[in-house]
């Protein structure tokens, strides 16, 4: 509860009626009524025994006087009591019509408590609450008892010629009504109190909403993620946020007044004034600089700086601080995200590229390139269609169609492809989640492939083998019998017989079809090697005649023998198969002729 300023209407109330007497004036008022009623009275008292007095001892002449007497004297006093009336009623109407029309509540209490009048809007407010009196008012209220002592001590408080004020709040009809009570003393009516209840729920919401506007405002400020302060022309802080504070590694009570903008910048202007950030100065100044912390800490920032001047014509700033030590952090991590990208991207083995909705090559890497012999740039900008071979190009483009759709279909395909080379690959596709874009990877198959023939060669030439060692087992018994058949021969022919020639002939070249046979079961893996110490000599003239009929007429075949050769050991059918293998190697490389 607090005294407050005279209320809107006291200056008219006390400016419309009469004239308030003091305590020696309104003595003399009732002096001076008094006075004139005994004047009067004895005015009428004696005009009246005249009047007797003239009837009784005078004529008619003197009787009219003395009614006219009479009759004047009543007028005057009959008018000057009308106007007396008349005054009071006027100041009491206007009274009333200000009360009325008051867009307050209020009622006027005499000493004894009693209410002697109230307006419409207090009949309004207390209606259904009992008697329209300062009771009823109460009774707004839960606790009607801690209301009426509060106005009562309201009242003290205003005693005896001012007034107090308070707020006081209720629910009604469910919603929550603040209250400004003011009492006011009527000056020069003891004990006649005027009560007034203004309604001041809007203001009171009003103010809540203000100050919840700036208590947000100022948790926005505190907690933003920038840095906001204040300095005056010597460069002193005048205000800073908390999230300044915190950047500075500093309070409020250590900055405020007492620290300089300066203090905090790694390398101040040299020219500049104290409250400049940058060199060049100026009303407007922004850009990036390292500032320091008081714990020495020095961070990249950039800065916003506005430089006004107030009606006192000081220097007062508006600035703007952003640490960029986050975003620097961010900034190298997405450089180092980005590095770690080219590498898998560039140095990937297998070939990597970026396909768009069209089916164009957005990017490619270097392996892909390389693998078709082609610059990267020659395959950047160009349909992936157009390095596909023309039979395989509707496979792959439906291919790529079904995933676009996102049909499932084969998680990879094999196709040709056509670039300064032919190769095949192995393609893999993966589309993005946002967008109609494609990854593809591709694996270079070409040399699997390769592989893949010559083990089907090496499966044909197993199968070769394996037929070769069968027909080589029957043919070996077939030369068995032929050997030992020319033995038998050369038992019954002696070497001067004219048939032992021809005989030994047949068994020598039995003996060199045994040993192709032998060879071809070594081919086929189907005989154990043998190996036994051999004289290159004798073998050399036992092959001789085989290699003349391998190397064709126009090739001259020369042995010529060493004298000190040393002996081998070796399985002598793999050794006739080296030298055989030497010589029709030889003979390939002369095709024009000439001499082993």
């Amino acid at each position: 509860m607090t005294t407050a300023p005279q209320p809107e209407h006291s200056g008219f109330f006390l400016e419309k009626r009469p004239e308030p007497p003091t305590r020696n004036k309104e003595a003399a008022q009732r002096r001076w009524k008094s006075i004139f009623l005994f004047v009067t009275s004895a005015a009428y008292g004696f005009v009246i025994l005249l009047i007797f007095y003239i009837q009784a001892y005078g004529g008619i002449h003197m009787s009219m006087f003395a009614i006219y007497l009479y009759g004047l004297l009543g007028g005057a006093c009959i008018v000057l009591l009308s106007r007396l009336y008349n005054k009071v009623d006027r100041s009491r109407q206007i009274l009333t019509e200000v009360l009325e029309k008051s867009a307050e509540a209020r009622i006027i209490t005499s000493p004894e408590g009693d209410t002697i009048y109230s307006n419409e809007r207090f009949n309004k407010l207390v209606d259904g609450l009992g008697t329209q009196d300062l009771h009823a008012f109460t009774r707004l209220f839960e606790h009607a008892g801690k209301i009426e002592k509060l106005l009562h001590d309201l009242q003290a408080k205003a005693a005896p010629a001012g007034s107090a004020t308070t707020e006081i709040n209720t629910r009604i009809r469910g919603r929550q009504t603040w209250f400004q009570v003011t009492c006011q003393h009527i000056v020069g009516w003891a004990g006649y109190v005027q009560w007034r209840f203004d309604d001041i729920t809007h203001r009171h919401q009003m103010e809540t909403a203000i100050r919840e506007e700036r208590e947000k405002l100022r948790d926005f400020t505190d907690n933003a993620p920038v840095g906001f302060f204040t300095v005056d022309e010597d460069g002193k802080f005048r205000f800073a946020n908390d999230t300044l504070l915190r950047l500075f590694g500093t309070d409020e009570k250590t900055l405020i007044g007492k620290l300089k903008l300066h203090d905090f910048l790694v390398t101040p202007p040299a020219k500049g004034r104290p409250f400049d950030c940058f060199e060049e100065g100026g009303y407007h100044q922004h850009g990036e600089l390292l500032m320091k912390g008081a714990g020495g800490r020095v961070f990249k920032s950039a800065i916003t700086h506005s430089i006004t001047r107030g009606e006192d014509g000081g220097v007062i700033s508006r600035s703007i601080v952003y640490d960029l030590t986050t975003e620097q952090k961010m900034q190298q991590a997405l450089r180092e995200s980005e590095d770690r990208f080219e590498r898998l991207f560039e140095e990937a083995p297998v070939g990597i590229c970026l396909l768009n909705a069209a089916g164009i090559i957005s990017d490619c890497n270097q392996t892909l390139a390389a693998m078709m012999k082609l610059p990267v740039n020659a395959l950047n900008g160009k349909p992936l269609l157009h390095f596909v071979d023309v039979d395989a190009q509707a496979k792959a483009e439906e291919w790529l169609k079904n995933l676009s759709r996102g049909i499932r279909t084969e998680s990879f395909i094999e196709i040709p492809l056509r670039g300064s080379i032919e190769i095949v690959a192995q393609v893999y596709a993966r589309k993005f989640k946002s967008g109609d874009s494609f990854v593809l990877h591709f694996i270079d198959l070409t040399e699997q492939k390769n592989l893949e023939k010559q083990f089907t060669q090496s499966q044909k030439m197993q199968a070769i083998g394996q037929l070769a060692g069968g027909i080589a087992h029957d043919f070996n018994n077939l030369l068995t019998a032929m050997i030992g058949f020319c033995d038998l021969l050369l038992l019954r022919h002696k070497p001067g017989d004219p048939s032992f020639a021809d005989i030994m002939q047949i068994k020598q070249n039995a003996n060199r079809a045994a040993n192709l046979v032998r060879q071809l079961l070594a081919f086929s893996r189907q005989q154990t090697l043998q190996p036994r110490v051999l004289d290159m000599t004798d073998v050399l003239s036992e092959l001789s005649h085989l290699l003349r009929r391998l190397i064709g007429a126009n090739i001259e075949l020369d042995l010529t023998h060493g004298s000190e050769l040393g002996l081998i050991k070796a399985d002598q059918g793999q050794m006739d198969q080296v030298l055989i293998n030497l010589v029709v190697n030889a003979r390939d490389a002369m095709p024009q002729g000439g001499k082993v």
